[in-house]
């Protein structure tokens, strides 16, 4: 259920323009990340032919994962089914082609929001 909600909450923000309170503080978290994101968007997803752009939201949905203090419990491998159920390949992407990104951003966000 709480990630449901994380899911829902990365697919509404493609964009972090405009907030304010805790979700600026979430982005800002987020935006101090995103050389990490891309260096390893670099190293892992140069043959597939999109760009940093096209995987951020893969990044963001793993980070906005761990914002959930009970999603900061679990391992990776009990969050994950839950995490790929509710990823809505319609909008963004086959899960098999942006799973790594996800766990990077989950990885990454742990380091910031949990732990």
């Amino acid at each position: 259920r709480a990630i449901a909600a994380q899911a829902q909450e990365a697919q509404s923000h493609h964009t972090e323009q405009g907030t304010t309170g805790r979700n600026k503080d979430t982005s800002d978290k987020f935006a101090s990340l995103e050389s990490l994101f891309k260096a390893h968007c670099q190293s892992h997803f140069t043959t597939s032919g999109y760009d940093y752009n096209h995987y951020r939201l893969a990044y963001k949905y793993g980070f906005d994962l761990t914002l959930d203090p009970d999603n900061q419990k679990m391992g990776w491998t009990s969050v994950e089914p839950h995490a790929r159920q509710n990823w809505d390949e319609g909008i963004m992407g086959l899960w098999s082609q942006h799973r790594s990104a996800v766990l990077y951003g989950w990885e990454q966000g742990l380091k910031i929001n949990g732990e």
